[in-house]
């Protein structure tokens, strides 16, 4: 029995080492990614801002200290056609967000392979919003390139689990779907805009397919006589135009009335305001995420990629056929709202002939 000594401290030694390596089992869970996402409603319309993709990961290993922190691929799926402006081609105004940064804080990553970043061997990663010993100004703002009709990619990104302590939060926004090509649905039930969310590691991601929009109809028109309509009182403009001959107006006997078919189906291109309903003000920042701005734009931030900000505001098509000969549109007029309260906007739109097109923006 001289060796029962050192049969125990054996089974010491690997009780430790069982104990340990449980600890660091606990400690480090696996890398998972659960993708969330805020459905919005959309016209029918050909480029319709859908809302953002959120994914939150927690788990993984954290980089080793001095080591590059793996760099994955992120690949974004929609059941149409994307239609995000691009703003030099393949580059798109979509774009891809590392743990939500505040507007004083966004960092573009300006490399086209992607933004190298070191590990700093702790728990939490790398500190995307803030910097850290290892990596000073670390991107945290990716921009997207178009891959494929319905598809767009954010390759290179340098992604460092949160391991234990923490998350780690992706968000795409400025994700823009040909809902025209879906079409309105002709029962009680709206037509979605559904997104998938793919990445290059091998990462459970759990619920990888959201709905990201509900497909409405544009509008809602109605054909109105000056008798029986409020057109002289809604705003001072209108029985000014009225009644001056130079407008060509008094002999117009009926007016096309365009109204939402949901609440804020017609939207400014952007928050800011004018003092004149003909001058289209300067864009102001919506840098704020997850914030409801209820604009043709999406997040915009001026410098240094001046994406998400729409060049108009609600487009509207009015369309003739089969009209007597010599009757024609004189003027059309389109009430919108400017601002909360509602500010109507007085809006004309060109001369137009039968079979003629025309089109607006406000």
């Amino acid at each position: 029995m001289r060796n029962l000594p050192v049969i125990r401290s054996l089974v010491t030694v690997f009780g430790l080492i069982l104990s340990l390596l449980g600890e660091v089992a606990t400690a480090q869970p696996p890398l998972a990614c659960n993708v969330q996402a805020t459905p919005v409603n959309v016209r029918a319309g050909r480029s319709e801002l859908v809302g953002d993709i959120v994914a939150t990961c927690t788990g993984g290993t954290p980089t080793a200290l001095g080591t590059p922190v793996p760099s994955v691929n992120f690949q974004l799926f929609l059941n149409t056609n994307i239609t995000s402006r691009l703003l030099s081609d393949p580059w798109s105004e979509a774009l891809m967000m590392v743990d939500e940064p505040s507007s004083s804080s966004l960092r573009y990553c300006t490399t086209g392979g992607g933004c190298a970043m070191t590990g700093v061997g702790v728990a939490g990663g790398v500190n995307y919003l803030n910097g850290d010993a290892q990596n000073s100004q670390p991107a945290n703002v990716f921009q997207g390139r178009q891959s494929g009709a319905n598809s767009i990619a954010f390759l290179g990104v340098p992604f460092d689990p949160p391991g234990n302590s923490g998350t780690r939060t992706i968000r795409f926004v400025n994700l823009r779907a040909n809902a025209n090509q879906l079409g309105v649905s002709g029962t009680s039930t709206p037509t979605q805009v559904l997104a998938f969310v793919a990445a290059s590691i091998s990462t459970p991601i759990n619920n990888p397919q959201v709905t990201v929009g509900f497909i409405n109809s544009d509008s809602i028109r109605s054909l109105r006589t000056i008798e029986s309509s409020d057109y002289r009182r809604w705003i001072p403009n209108n029985e000014a135009a009225a009644t001056n001959s130079a407008q060509g107006l008094p002999n117009m006997r009926h007016i096309i009335r365009f109204s939402e078919s949901f609440a804020n189906g017609f939207r400014r291109r952007n928050r800011a305001l004018s003092s004149s309903a003909d001058i289209s003000p300067i864009p102001a920042s919506q840098s704020s995420l997850g914030a409801v701005y209820n604009t043709e734009s999406g997040f915009y931030n001026p410098t240094p990629v001046s994406a998400g900000n729409n060049s108009g505001g609600l487009s509207s098509n009015l369309s003739s056929a089969g009209l007597a000969n010599g009757l024609a549109c004189s003027r059309a007029l389109l009430i919108f709202p400017q601002a909360s309260p509602c500010t109507p906007r007085f809006i004309r739109l060109p001369r137009v002939r039968p079979a003629a097109q025309v089109a607006d923006r406000v």
